[in-house]
């Protein structure tokens, strides 16, 4: 999962040296929740686990999104990682290969979840006031789940990195020193084998409390972010189902230059 930890790096001080009209940098830190269900089987998966009752608990979260604007186009690059563990009771039967989790057994989970995204967004109306974007892009989900039988040390996992094509949107509105702003994307795909949907919407509100309109200004933000995943995916001849909503609040500083 260390790939998810470079992303963000580079995010911060690859990009930084990019001469461009407009870039805008907000790095963000918040609690995310995790709820949902998981299923793992060498066959094919008849049920599928709680997530909560597998003890994954709400864990804080650090991301970054970095804006690139010149003339209509905007380029954002965005990236969030989070780690959730805990212990809990399975509510249905797991199984890899040989290794066998039974329902009702006492389990220790942990999940790693890391959403990277570059979208392309052409503005249809800009202005100071008011924006629309559309537009399209990348995102690669990123995720590592294991589950221990705290009984007989057995062991399941999970690790997939999907890219995913996705179309996107963008709505701003400019009140003063006040900004609101929705960025919304997602796509449901069905390839080799694999399906699922993923949908990032980002809610927030920034307050300008430094600087001018243009370049050169601070802003706080306040913000929500939820991710929602559902995937049925073949491992290495296994059959891995799971959907998980991830959401919460993130506060963050932007920077424009």
């Amino acid at each position: 999962m260390q790939v998810r930890r470079s992303i963000l790096l580079a995010l911060g001080a690859g990009l930084c040296s990019c001469a461009l009209p407009q870039f805008d940098l907000q790095p963000r830190y918040g609690p995310l929740d995790v709820d949902g269900e998981f299923g793992l089987s060498s066959t094919s998966v008849s049920a599928k686990a709680d997530l909560t009752e597998m003890g994954l608990e709400e864990e804080n979260a650090f991301g970054a999104r970095a804006d690139f604007k010149w003339g209509l186009p905007h380029l954002v690059l965005s990236g969030q990682t989070s780690q959730h563990e805990g212990t809990g009771t399975l509510d249905a039967q797991i199984s890899q290969g040989s290794n066998t989790i039974p329902f009702g057994a006492n389990v220790s989970s942990s999940l790693d979840v890391g959403v990277y995204s570059g979208l392309l967004l052409f503005d249809l109306f800009p202005g100071k006031t008011f924006e629309l974007g559309l537009g399209a892009g990348v995102a690669l989900l990123d995720y590592d789940i294991s589950v221990e039988d705290q009984g007989t040390g057995t062991t399941v996992q999970s690790d997939e990195s999907l890219p995913l094509p996705v179309l996107a949107a963008d709505v701003g509105v400019q009140l003063g020193s006040f900004e609101l702003g929705l960025l919304a994307s997602g796509l449901t795909f069905d390839y080799g084998g694999d399906s699922g949907t993923l949908f990032d919407g980002d809610a927030s509100l920034r307050w300008r409390f430094l600087g001018g309109e243009d370049h050169l200004r601070a802003s706080l933000v306040l913000g929500w972010r939820a991710l929602l995943v559902d995937v049925d995916v073949e491992e290495q001849g296994d059959s891995v189902e799971g959907n998980a909503d991830l959401s919460g609040p993130y506060l963050g500083l932007e920077v424009t230059l």
